[in-house]
């Protein structure tokens, strides 16, 4: 909001003795934040962006992926009768919103055996040193958009 990016989520491996040099780690006094959601498709269909002005708690997941999300998939794929959308995928790292227990049962309802994320048959493993789409295409992207 303000121009900075927040490095809350940046990890930097280095000795104890010897932090990098080219990192900032000031923290700012402005207090005002906000959470992005997107989703990205195989076929480069970018969902969202859904915003959260307040922090994002399962429920509010939950209300943002049956709100939100479903309604734009249900637009674009067919479900089957009960609910299924047989050939996608729904992936996400640990956030604690993502590992209710509603959001857990909502997602296996939805794409049952095809989630990957912390406690589900496909595991995502935390702090994760591989790239995904979302670091290094759609953040770039959103930036761009919003400045």
């Amino acid at each position: 909001m303000n121009g900075q990016v927040s490095t809350f989520n940046v990890r930097c491996y280095t000795d104890r003795n010897n932090p990098p040099r080219d990192i900032n780690y000031d923290r700012p006094n402005d207090q005002r934040k906000v959470t992005v959601w997107i989703g990205l498709m195989g076929n480069n269909t970018i969902y969202g962006p859904v915003f959260f002005d307040q922090t994002v708690n399962g429920q509010r997941y939950l209300d943002m992926i049956n709100d939100d999300v479903i309604p734009q998939l249900n637009q674009r794929f067919h479900q089957q009768q009960n609910g299924v959308f047989p050939r996608l995928w729904w992936a996400q790292d640990g956030a604690p919103a993502h590992r209710s227990r509603e959001v857990h049962d909502r997602l296996q309802q939805l794409f049952p055996n095809r989630v990957i994320g912390i406690g589900h048959a496909q595991e995502w493993p935390a702090r994760s040193p591989d790239l995904t789409p979302l670091d290094f295409f759609v953040w770039g992207y959103i930036k761009a958009r919003v400045y």
